[in-house]
């Protein structure tokens, strides 16, 4: 298959999306370089605006090219260099699952996790009705089907590993933090599971995650001096 020709540049924050593409190089052996400034998010973000309009995490440089979005990076990546690695194969049964979950990380599990902790503390705890309806309990919602979905394969997208749970580690945990507020926000992380404790499914999926040597490695990586202050 083929190979990057030199390391994969990642722009970096600690604890953020872009420890996706540096676990998916640690799953493949690639080269890669994190740009970022350790310890210190405020001059990370601001590097960020150095490298693209968007400054955000990650962006991703491979020889002249770049881009932003962590699901749309993995897929890049997979395709590129991947030699069908980490996806199912485009006419395999498995292969909708791994779209939707893929995709639900960011388009929707992201997205309800965090705003629904937002409106519970710009409201202390107490929603107008109408806001509400919409999204409280979203993040119930979000880990009910990732529950399911786990009750019957142990990945995502079936029985092997893919890029769909990079992607839904993240969300897992921080979906968490909502149903448990107390929590400190720099739990999400750590393998504190926060607000899991009635998600035996997700539980043994995140057993599996952390103890993938790629991830293990990914981690010590993007956060080498532990979870970054809030």
């Amino acid at each position: 298959m083929p190979q990057p020709s030199q390391s994969i540049i990642i722009h970096h924050i600690e604890g953020r999306r872009s420890e996706r593409i540096a676990w998916l190089c640690e799953e493949f052996g690639w080269p890669y370089e994190l740009k970022y400034v350790p310890g210190d998010l405020i001059a990370s973000l601001d590097a960020l605006g150095e490298a693209h309009v968007m400054r955000m995490a990650p962006i991703v440089e491979d020889g002249p090219l770049k881009m932003v979005e962590s699901g749309a990076i993995l897929e890049y990546l997979l395709l590129r260099y991947g030699g069908g690695r980490f996806r199912p194969a485009d006419d395999a049964r498995e292969m909708a699952d791994y779209l939707q979950w893929l995709h639900f990380a960011e388009g929707s599990g992201m997205f309800r996790a965090l705003i629904e902790r937002m409106i519970l503390q710009l409201t202390d705890n107490k929603p107008p009705e109408d806001i509400a309806y919409v999204y409280i309990g979203a993040s119930r919602r979000v880990l009910d089907f990732a529950e399911a979905a786990l009750g019957e394969s142990p990945y995502f997208a079936g029985d092997a590993f893919t890029a769909a749970d990079i992607m839904m580690h993240f969300p897992l945990r921080a979906a968490g933090l909502v149903l448990e507020p107390s929590a400190d926000l720099t739990a999400i992380f750590t393998d504190a599971r926060s607000g899991l404790g009635a998600y035996p499914n997700i539980n043994a999926f995140l057993d599996r995650i952390v103890a993938r040597p790629a991830f293990q490695r990914a981690m010590a990586t993007t956060m080498p001096n532990g979870p970054p202050p809030r």
